[in-house]
């Protein structure tokens, strides 16, 4: 029967929309999945035809045809497409949450109507991604996502390359998505952009020499408990400005349970223990927040750049992570002080809820030494 199609073993339904509807219907193709079975696909294809005959009939005689009969509505194709992909395909709360973020930017990159995507949109994507700012700095947090997308953004503020990537790949299964719905018809080769440093670099872990340098030549006694603070925990930055500290299990912890508080995945709420060579945290922790999150970042970037190539305030909590496995710490606790996701299902469900002890006896095995001028760190042979 004409307008049946078959895709593997399934039949589907695929007419072009008649250009009486055009002008509430702006999408190349109407398509429905009908059944594995022809008999049934054939008798459900012509109750399509049937609506579709009712439509332009109501058409020619000057009614507006209500075109919700056929389970669609007068909304542009470009965001029928993109509410259908993140409501269709079945997501975690954390992969919906950074989806409908990427999505939102990308909906202003896109054209009005997906059917007319080329392959010269994708590239102008591609390169207009690489011009945006990391999402995590307050000064573009202000602006609209139009204003964004058009602002001069200096090189140091912009997109890694592993963030324009992360954007790219959710451009490919969007667009991959509307091949199979039929609001595209072909698709197309996404070319992910490549590092000039690489991945792992991006991150670099510095040795303990480094970091006793930086924490010695601080401006100021703030400046050295931020550093400290931020390489004994692990904590990303933001965290630091929003935890509390508590005792659990007699032992002194910083406290980022309260699920009111808004962190990066549902994986960073997580209790750290206070390294045992922290006698104050409360005074640490305010010394941290009397400072601009920006000037740490800065001043912390300016003193490792002298030494590490593509050091920054990162670097800290990455070097935690690093120096923990030196030290022997299994990898599954290292991901639990961190607020990683854990590797395996089995893994997630065995840790939550590890006993405290066991992660303060992981925390310490960094040691630090105070003196005079700052803090020197080592670690515990």
């Amino acid at each position: 029967m004409h307008y049946i199609t078959l895709r593997g073993n399934t039949y589907h339904y695929r007419r072009r929309i008649p250009h009486q509807l055009k002008y509430l219907i702006n999408m190349t193709y109407y398509f429905r999945t009908l059944s594995k079975d022809l008999r049934l696909a054939e008798m459900l294809a012509v109750n399509i035809n049937a609506v579709f005959d009712e439509l332009l009939a109501s058409s020619s005689l000057g009614f507006k045809p209500d075109i919700s009969k056929l389970g669609i509505t007068s909304k542009n194709n470009e965001a029928s497409a993109i509410e259908t992909f993140l409501t269709a395909v079945k997501r975690s709360d954390d992969a919906l949450k950074t989806t409908t973020m990427h999505m939102q930017i990308l909906i202003h990159l896109l054209p009005k109507d997906i059917s007319k995507t080329t392959a010269n949109n994708i590239d102008n994507i591609t390169s207009t991604l690489r011009e945006l700012p990391k999402r995590n700095i307050q000064k573009y947090k202000l602006l609209s996502i139009k204003e964004v997308i058009k602002i001069n953004v200096p090189t140091s503020d912009k997109l890694a390359p592993r963030g324009v990537n992360a954007y790219l790949k959710t451009l490919k299964s969007f667009l991959h998505f509307c091949y199979k719905r039929n609001y595209i018809e072909k698709q197309f080769d996404i070319v992910l952009v490549k590092s000039d440093v690489g991945s792992r670099a991006e991150r670099t872990a510095v040795d303990i020499n480094t970091i006793e340098e930086l924490i010695t030549s601080a401006k100021t006694v703030e400046l050295q408990s931020a550093y400290r603070l931020l390489y004994l925990t692990g904590m990303r930055v933001s965290e630091a400005y929003k935890c509390k500290i508590t005792v659990v299990d007699s032992i002194k912890c910083f406290d980022l349970r309260d699920t009111n508080v808004k962190l990066k995945t549902k994986n960073s709420y997580r209790l750290i223990p206070v390294h045992e060579s922290i006698s104050d945290a409360e005074v640490m922790l305010g010394h941290l927040r009397s400072l601009n999150l920006e000037y740490i970042a800065k001043q912390c970037s300016s003193t490792l750049s002298k030494n590490v190539k593509s050091g920054t305030l990162y670097s800290l909590r990455h070097s935690f992570a690093t120096h923990l496995a030196s030290q022997g710490v299994e990898p599954y606790l290292i991901s639990e002080l961190m607020g990683h996701k854990q590797e395996t299902m089995t893994l997630s469900r065995y840790i939550k809820g590890f006993p405290i002890a066991v992660l303060k006896r992981a925390v310490d095995t960094l040691s630090s030494l105070s003196d005079t001028k700052g803090i020197i760190l080592c670690y515990r042979q």
